[in-house]
């Protein structure tokens, strides 16, 4: 409904509320809902859930430059994993390497960012979000939450670099062949295009977001 149509609506019920109970808080608790804001301001909510979005798609590219660059540290150690595959180890076993690499980076970019979350969130909460009250700390919940979130990232990192590992062939890895093959630089160069593409994308919703607020 419009916002004048709901305003009216509140202050109808409270209105009747107040007269049929004088002594509630009828006023007190409708008060929230009839501040004085214009019909396009964007609330707390909707700035709460921008922010998610955005730290959404800023994770996502920090798991592909994660992923190139495991992709490149494995590109310069494949002769080391085709040796390795020689003297009989599985490339299952070298997935599970790479995979839990990843999730091992994961954790430690989630222990960073709880840190960092723990000293800069003042500074958000100050600017974007002043009438929420943070002062409780991070609740079981949201460690929870960043633990699971952090392994997720880090699996999603080594999912390129772990399938090259499997797709390595044993004989150009043994004999040392120079250059990159063409599975993996195209993989690079997609991994690289979607994060050229992602940071466009947020660089454009930032600046629609910053005029309307």
């Amino acid at each position: 409904v419009a916002a004048v149509e709901a305003e009216a609506t509140v202050r109808h019920r409270a209105g009747r509320r107040e007269d049929a109970h004088p002594d509630s808080l009828a006023r007190v608790m409708a008060a929230p809902l009839l501040e004085a804001r214009g019909p396009n301001a964007p609330s707390e909510a909707a700035v709460a859930k921008w922010l998610l979005g955005v730290a959404a798609v800023v994770l996502l590219i920090a798991c592909l430059n994660v992923a190139n660059l495991l992709l490149a540290r494995m590109l310069r150690q494949r002769r080391e994993l085709a040796v390795r595959l020689a003297l009989g180890s599985s490339r299952a076993r070298l997935v599970a390497q790479v995979v839990a690499e990843g999730v091992l980076l994961g954790l430690l970019g989630g222990a960073a960012a709880l840190a960092l979350a723990r000293w800069g969130g003042t500074v958000v909460q100050r600017t974007l979000l002043p009438d929420i009250d943070w002062s409780g700390g991070p609740s079981t919940t949201l460690l929870l939450f960043v633990l699971g979130l952090s392994v997720l990232a880090g699996a999603l990192s080594a999912v390129a670099p772990a399938l090259q590992a499997s797709r390595r062939d044993l004989a150009d890895g043994v004999r040392g062949a120079g250059g990159i093959s063409r599975s993996s630089a195209r993989a690079r160069a997609t991994l690289t295009a979607v994060q050229a593409a992602l940071s466009l994308l947020l660089l454009v919703g930032a600046g629609l977001f910053v005029r309307s607020l």
